[in-house]
């Protein structure tokens, strides 16, 4: 087990096993050792279920580390073994530092404490003084916005109001290490955005230790800087959150099978500036794209007068015996670029294979992502028709820009294409092919517009006139 000063948390070869008792009265014959002097001695012991499995796990101070996975994956299990609520079954767990954990709304409070108590209590508990709880307390009443309900018991209080009771409270001391299991997802819009920006003043002020359990991926990528993925127990995946995000779509709704992701789990040692475990070839070939980043693997294809790059490593959804994208560029006029500039013209190009002889009515869609993960631009096409009466078909298709609007950032792009129908059936349609979040360009400002702020330049006429 290590000590070094700069490592926040670390688990070696931790499992975590529990007992699945065919009833209530079971459990209490065994736990209280019954079992041992009756006649239940010469049973089978009960079955046990491993909620980790020799897990591994370095993660150093001031990281923002995102945990996926689909429920009973051993995300919440991971979270309360750190918090020392739950003792490994085997396994060492070394925690260094005060940990703050926001895992359910309203736990630790008593019920028929009014808020005020319960926020007094709290404060108590983590050793401040008077003067520093009226300090804190201040700040926690004008962040939840609950008004007189402060004044009733909390067993009264809704889920939302519960929640940004204890979202405030634990979020009022900066703690060295900030465990948060979908308390994001409880409450409001408003009450979400709040949350956000505290969490975000919180790491950046405090430059505290985050995980953060959500089955949000934007919200994943928005906080954080690192990902790791549990499948089962094990961890599948971890590195950097922009590609573990990736894997973890695609398994969940393109064709890894769970018997891929099960054959390469991998465990996690985050480091920083290191080269970061890549999930297995298996779940994955696509040997036609290369990543724009690494320009020795760039393979270019002349079609049409335009040199297409091709990548592999992007994720696929599906994998249909009709079309696919075969290749994918951008272009500023008729230069192959991936930097764009605000208000200059863009241009997508890709091209598509028909593997099937057959008559097609097909919808492009090309949609836009943020670095934060989130959708800024979707963009559909018009109905595209077209027989295919020989074998190794390919079509061109452009989405011209005139001009690009988005402001300055990083931002990653999707492509699919789905049989045509009106845009309010489009989710229901036969998809062909999807490219999830495959390739990333970067959009800078125009020298003109550096002292302007914007995410979006929207297109306007101004008039002016006298009355």
């Amino acid at each position: 087990m290590s000590n070094h000063k700069n490592i926040a948390i670390e688990l070696n070869s931790v499992s975590k096993s529990y007992k699945l008792y065919p009833s209530p009265l079971s459990q209490a014959v065994d736990v209280l050792g019954f079992r041992k002097v009756f006649f239940w001695k010469n049973q089978n012991p009960y079955p046990t279920h491993k909620a980790l499995n020799n897990i591994d796990i370095k993660i150093l101070k001031g990281q923002k580390i995102g945990i996926l996975g689909r429920n009973g994956a051993g995300k919440s299990t991971l979270l309360k073994l750190i918090t020392k609520n739950y003792i490994p079954s085997s396994g060492k767990i070394f925690v260094n530092g005060k940990v703050q954990s926001l895992m359910d709304a309203g736990v630790g409070f008593h019920p028929d404490y009014t808020g005020y108590e319960n926020i007094s209590a709290s404060l108590i508990y983590n050793d401040l003084d008077k003067k520093q709880i009226n300090n804190i307390m201040d700040d926690i009443i004008d962040f939840v916005e609950l008004g007189d309900y402060l004044h009733q018991p909390v067993k009264t209080y809704s889920n939302g109001m519960l929640a940004r009771l204890g979202f405030a409270t634990a979020t009022a001391i900066a703690p060295d290490i900030l465990l948060i299991d979908e308390v994001l997802s409880a409450g409001d819009a408003y009450f979400i955005a709040k949350c956000r920006s505290r969490i975000t003043k919180l790491v950046e002020k405090s430059k505290c230790t985050l995980l953060l359990v959500s089955h949000s991926m934007s919200q994943v990528l928005e906080f954080c800087d690192y990902a790791f993925w549990l499948n089962n127990g094990k961890i599948v995946q971890s590195g950097e959150v922009f590609q573990v995000v990736k894997k973890y779509e695609e398994f969940m709704n393109g064709e890894i099978s769970e018997k891929d992701v099960l054959a390469n789990t991998k465990n996690m040692n985050i480091e920083k500036n290191n080269n970061f475990n890549k999930i297995s070839n298996k779940l994955i070939q696509e040997p036609n794209f290369v990543p724009f980043k690494d320009s020795s693997k760039i393979k270019h294809i002349n079609f049409n007068g335009f040199n297409f790059i091709e990548r592999d490593g992007i994720s696929r959804w599906g994998k249909s015996n009709s079309l696919k994208f075969n290749s994918f560029t951008m272009a500023n006029n008729n230069k192959q670029i991936n930097e764009f500039i605000s208000m200059k013209n863009a241009r997508f190009l890709f091209t598509i294979k028909a593997l099937k002889k057959n008559s097609y009515n097909c919808r492009y869609a090309i949609c836009i992502y943020d670095s934060n993960g989130k959708l800024v631009s979707d963009i559909l096409s018009g109905n595209d028709s077209f027989n295919v009466d020989k074998d190794d078909y390919e079509r061109l298709i452009e989405l011209q820009l005139i001009p690009i609007q988005l402001g300055s950032g990083e931002y990653s792009v999707s492509l699919s294409i789905h049989d045509y129908a009106p845009i309010e059936l489009l989710n229901s349609t036969k998809r062909y092919d999807l490219l999830n979040r495959s390739f990333t360009f970067t959009v800078k400002l125009n020298e003109s517009f550096e002292c302007i702020n914007s995410a979006f330049f929207h297109p306007g006429q101004w008039q002016f006139r006298k009355l």
